[in-house]
């Protein structure tokens, strides 16, 4: 097949003419090709051929499509495996390259799992997920098919473990519901990760009803245990000793006694409308915000569940308890941050005190992280390189004062050089300030961050007025920061932004959720028949990580941003409608100084002497 290239500008002596790019579709992987290249004049003179061989190599396998995955059905289970059969779908995946591992990773029904994983390498990620041995989740379960493991499409989950490697098809426990997600790989290092499907659930045991000697024993004994308390709860009674009616009275009929509150009625979705958003915040704000502390209690109440049933192995093992700022916030395992492990023999490398966050567009659009210690500075950069990081928002101070130490306390460990374009070297990660401009409320600095010889650009965007445990903050200035952070997301980051502040969850949540109302506002989505769930959107952020937005004052904060940021829309939409100041820059206020989204000092290169202590 014949395949063209126009020169833009035919000029004969341009050195661009020289060189040019063209896609070549269609062809088949690890394929060697004869490629023909010659020019074609104005009148269609055929100039002198070049041949050049090529040979393409494998991708990724393509994902499967939503029919392969559902076609996935359950053929029988017993307590401890089930079967289900295959679609030829699962097989055939070979356009990208030959299929070298085809498998599954079993999830259990409760993890965090967001749709579908970009190519990945199977040697360095560790799997979602964890292996039942003898019953207990300490290890990650992967499922690959096999020749031997499958026969006629049928995969057997929670088979007879006799393999002593991490990823082992052990039986299954009774009664356990689990997901699975299948992966298949052309390369150990090209792989793809579909998104889960079932759930399915291995069978309860089977009780015995006959009526044994042994039985009735037992059932003898349980009938005399209960006659006996209920004669020992009358003879209290009776005495006056107890007072069930006191049990199920509530004393003023306060529906806030904890004693009292039921957990599993708390409602865990609080929409209001959009139409009706300034009315509804309007009541909550009555008797000093009395609705929103009601709410602020149940987040808080509803936290404290979550963090009851989420582990923290990992932050508390005894090599990683150092590298947590504070004792009480600590990583979930389900859903902390994961670096490239150092060591093959100590799996404890790959930790760092961060969670992912989700947010408008996706489930893992932030890490929330607590400010570096100087033990942690290293991993933070490692981090950041190895997830792809481009865009870095600190929230706090490196040191924060109050009434009674006015000197401060070390709330973040300062983790950039000091000097412009004088590089540091962090672990492998080289890190060279190439610009900062200093704001009113913020700092924008811009860093070149190098391992070996390739580089990557990494905005940093430094917030010099939130105080610690508090909203004492001015909107305008919190939400002018917002949209310029927003605004200089590149749109070919693929990476989360990091977020922090000094423990990484009070200032830290009061932001990420902020900017994910903006980015509603912002999007072709809104609407004022929408909804908005400011209460979910926090508890989301808390069910990812321990205490997100920490206070009552951050919480009330939110809601009061997105109502000045939703008048805001509702007026430029007016505008826009009237056709009035169509073509003015409204980015740019004359009577509000600082509003402008692009001051000119933007991209001022301060001196380091210019440059205010932090």
């Amino acid at each position: 097949m014949k395949i063209g290239y126009t020169v833009p500008n035919p000029d004969p002596y341009r050195l661009i003419n020289r060189v040019f790019e063209k896609n070549i579709t269609m062809l088949k992987p690890e394929s060697e090709y004869d490629v023909m290249i010659y020019a074609i004049s104005s009148n269609n003179h055929e100039g002198q051929e070049n041949t050049l061989t090529i040979r393409t190599d494998v991708c990724a396998p393509p994902d499967w499509t939503p029919s392969d995955l559902n076609a996935v059905t359950m053929q029988s289970s017993s307590t401890s495996y089930v079967t289900i059969q295959l679609p030829n779908a699962f097989f055939s995946k070979t356009e990208q390259g030959k299929l070298q591992e085809i498998g599954f990773i079993v999830l259990p029904r409760e993890s965090i799992y967001f749709d579908g994983f970009p190519p990945i390498n199977l040697e360095k990620h560790q799997m979602i997920g964890t292996i039942p041995k003898n019953n207990e989740f300490t290890k990650e379960f992967r499922v690959e098919v096999t020749t031997e493991g499958i026969t006629n499409g049928m995969l057997k989950i929670g088979s007879d473990c006799t393999s002593n490697s991490d990823f082992c098809n052990g039986p299954l426990p009774e009664q356990f519901s689990f997901k699975v997600a299948a992966y298949a790989c052309t390369r150990k290092t090209l792989c793809r990760v579909a998104r889960p499907i079932g759930p399915y659930v291995t069978k309860a045991k089977q009780i015995d009803n006959g009526s044994s000697p042994s039985g009735l024993v037992i059932g003898l004994s349980v009938v005399m245990v209960l006659l006996a308390a209920c004669a020992a709860f009358t003879f209290l009674w009776y005495k006056d000793y107890i007072h069930p009616g006191s049990w199920f009275s509530r004393k003023n009929n306060d529906d806030n006694d904890d004693s009292f509150t039921s957990l599993d009625r708390i409602v865990k979705n609080r929409p209001i409308k959009v139409c009706n958003y300034v009315r509804e915040l309007d009541e909550m704000h009555k008797d000093t915000n009395l609705l929103l502390s009601d709410q602020y209690d149940d987040i808080n109440k509803l936290g404290q569940i979550i963090a009851e049933n989420s582990t923290t192995h990992a932050a508390r093992h005894e090599n990683n308890t150092p590298k947590n700022r504070w004792v009480n916030i600590l990583p979930f395992d389900h859903s902390r941050v994961k670096l490239q492990q150092l060591d093959e023999d100590d799996p404890t490398t790959d930790y760092i005190n961060a969670n992912y966050m989700p947010g408008f567009h996706n489930q893992r659009e932030y890490i929330a992280t607590q400010g570096p210690l100087p033990g942690t500075i290293d991993d933070f950069w490692r981090m950041v390189w190895e997830h792809g990081v481009m865009v870095i928002v600190m929230l706090t101070q490196c040191k924060e004062g109050n009434r009674w130490n006015m000197e401060g306390q070390v709330k973040c460990e300062k983790y950039w050089p000091d000097e412009l374009r004088e590089p540091k070297q962090y672990g492998d990660v080289v890190v060279n300030p190439t610009s900062i401009s200093q704001l009113d409320k913020y700092n924008i600095s811009i860093f070149d961050v190098s391992v070996n010889d390739e580089t990557r650009q990494v905005i940093h965007f430094h917030y010099l007025d939130f105080p610690d445990f508090s909203a004492n903050v001015e909107f305008d200035h919190f939400i002018n920061f917002v949209r310029t952070v927003r605004s200089h997301v590149p749109h070919d980051m693929k990476g989360p932004m990091v977020i922090h502040c000094s423990a990484g969850v009070g200032r830290t949540g009061t932001f990420i959720a902020t900017d994910r109302l903006h980015l509603y506002l912002s999007s072709d989505q809104f609407s004022e028949e929408d909804e908005v769930d400011i209460f979910g959107i926090v508890l989301s952020l808390r069910e990812n990580r321990v205490a997100m937005v920490q206070t009552e004052s951050q919480f009330i904060m939110i809601h009061d941003c997105f109502e000045k940021m939703l008048e805001e829309k509702r007026a430029a939409l007016k505008m826009t409608d009237s056709g009035e100041n169509l073509y003015e820059n409204q980015g740019f206020d004359q009577t509000h100084p600082g509003s402008h989204p692009f001051p000119e000092t933007l991209y001022e290169n301060v001196s380091s002497q210019e440059q205010t202590e932090l």
